[in-house]
């Protein structure tokens, strides 16, 4: 199970932000979000929260995913279902973490354990499914992903660089 530590080292090595820009959720913060599920969350949800669940910039941006962007966002994914013409509908169980762009939403089932399986909406491509085994492999597969994308930036201004080195220059003599 993915702890806090390894969140924030895998957040800073991947260089998706710094150390001091990583700020976790407060016992009593996540005590709340406990209370207004109406159930435990799973431990290795809570250690993602108390390692950056109230921001760690560069990660999930344009995504609802840290603590004080995903009240709402049950009845929102529901919405969407209902929009889409799903049959489906969430459960009091499904718990919704992450929604990106009002059109792809992320859960779990607060039932199913400490490192739950992940469930994702995507508009458009039928009901729910299963997208990761555990919260666990979500979050490192999540992280690995933003690294990626860090890395293509930095390959991509890079070239870009020395494309500018190399184009000739106008005189201005026209």
């Amino acid at each position: 199970m993915i702890q806090s530590h390894e969140i924030v080292a895998a957040l800073v090595d991947g260089q998706i932000c710094e150390r001091s820009q990583i700020v976790g959720s407060s016992p009593q913060q996540i005590a709340a979000l406990e209370q207004s599920a109406g159930a435990a969350l799973p431990l290795a949800y809570r250690h993602f929260l108390a390692a950056a669940g109230e921001d760690a910039p560069g990660f999930f941006t344009g995504t609802s995913f840290f603590r004080s962007q995903i009240g709402g966002l049950h009845a929102a994914a529901n919405a969407l279902l209902e929009e889409n013409g799903e049959t489906v509908r969430l459960s009091a169980d499904a718990f919704v973490f992450a929604m990106h762009q009002g059109y792809v939403f992320h859960y779990f089932l607060l039932s199913e354990g400490d490192d739950p399986p992940i469930y994702m909406y995507d508009e458009g491509n039928g009901p729910p499914a299963k997208l990761c085994d555990t919260y666990s492999e979500y979050l490192r597969d999540s992280i690995g992903w933003h690294v990626a994308m860090v890395e293509e930036n930095r390959v991509q201004e890079a070239a870009g660089l020395q494309g500018a080195a190399a184009e000739p220059r106008s005189s201005g003599d026209g």
